[in-house]
């Protein structure tokens, strides 16, 4: 999805080429529930009859160009849809640029992971019953965490409180004791 954008504008595409009057030009648009289904001719008044698009959710285009009249030197280098935007509708729905794991080994097979946001109730990721000896947590920016480990027959105890991850991949073990207590 494109992100950050309020609308479609009210203008027709920008074409770059050579004879681009002798292509149609239609699309199909999702934003959010799926797409139209139905071609719409790419002009002024289809873009706007899109309506209000999400920001946080975007929108997706699907073109469709056809040749209407042959003729060996046509072509094609450049489409441009105008949208519509704010400064606020930009700076809250940024692309992630990259990411940061956190890879937790050791574990016993089955465990439960759960992390939040440090001191608070915020899940930020968890898995249940982890299929493996080792899990990842992925993240864009580092913020404080705790990380909780559970499986039972083994002594549930908090792994990690108020732990700052780095700006880098990284490891920690994980060692997880026999509950001599459990039935």
């Amino acid at each position: 999805f494109a992100i950050g954008h309020t609308a479609l504008a009210n203008s027709a595409l920008t074409l770059t080429g050579t004879n681009t009057s002798n292509l149609s030009y239609e699309f199909q648009y999702d934003i959010g529930a799926g797409y139209s289904g139905t071609w719409l001719t790419a002009n002024a008044t289809n873009f706007t009859g899109v309506g209000s698009i999400d920001p946080a959710v975007g929108i997706k285009i699907k073109l469709r160009v056809t040749c209407v009249t042959a003729n060996a030197s046509n072509a094609l280098t450049n489409i441009r849809i105008a949208t519509v935007t704010t400064s606020t509708a930009q700076s809250t729905n940024l692309y992630p640029l990259d990411t940061i794991t956190l890879t937790l080994t050791g574990l016993v097979s089955g465990s439960d992971v759960v992390v939040r946001a440090a001191g608070t109730g915020t899940i930020l990721a968890s898995v249940d019953s982890n299929a493996g000896t080792t899990w990842g947590y992925v993240y864009e920016a580092p913020v404080a965490i705790d990380v909780d480990v559970i499986k039972p027959g083994y002594v549930p105890k908090p792994l990690l409180r108020n732990y700052a991850p780095g700006a880098q991949n990284s490891s920690l073990p994980v060692s997880q004791l026999l509950d001599r207590n459990y039935l």
